[in-house]
């Protein structure tokens, strides 16, 4: 769950939920970026997380392993967003649940079976402004949900 009300002050997103298994059950369940002490991931039963959790603009979650990786239905349940998926569908791609808001949304999807490399590249095209600077921005989120981001890199025209 990711997400913020809307900019300024007071946009908190607040997430209660669940996250329920049909046709398969969870063999464990690593929380991602629960700072905050009062939200919780708690594992009900082998086949149903239930989750609160506020968003400010980042991200909070969980990692979970599946008994198997590809059979079964998820079906997600929050106070602004829900879906049935079938695991089968969950690619590298994220599935995205559009919850409003500013970019308040839920992702879902599969981490990679091997070790993500160190290193990242990214070619883009971009179209900047040939009337003023343009100032572009980068960031990266990591597998354990920190993101960094550059200082502005401005293009003169």
């Amino acid at each position: 769950v990711e997400g913020s009300e809307y900019r300024g002050r007071g946009r908190q997103t607040f997430w209660d939920g669940t996250a329920e298994l049909e046709g398969n059950e969870f063999s464990a369940i690593t929380p991602v970026n629960y700072y905050n002490r009062d939200k919780v991931c708690v594992q009900e039963t082998p086949s149903r997380v239930r989750f609160s959790a506020v968003t400010t603009g980042g991200f909070m979650g969980f990692e979970a392993r599946l008994k198997d990786a590809r059979s079964g239905t998820l079906r997600i349940r929050t106070t602004h967003a829900n879906a049935d998926i079938a695991l089968a569908d969950i690619g590298l791609e994220d599935v995205v649940l559009d919850a409003g808001g500013l970019a308040r949304r839920v992702r879902i999807f599969r981490l990679p079976d091997a070790d993500p490399p160190n290193h990242v590249g990214l070619v883009r095209d971009l179209e900047l402004a040939v009337d003023r600077d343009s100032a572009l921005y980068a960031a990266i989120t990591t597998l354990d949900g920190h993101r960094a981001w550059t200082s502005p890199i401005h293009f003169i025209p």
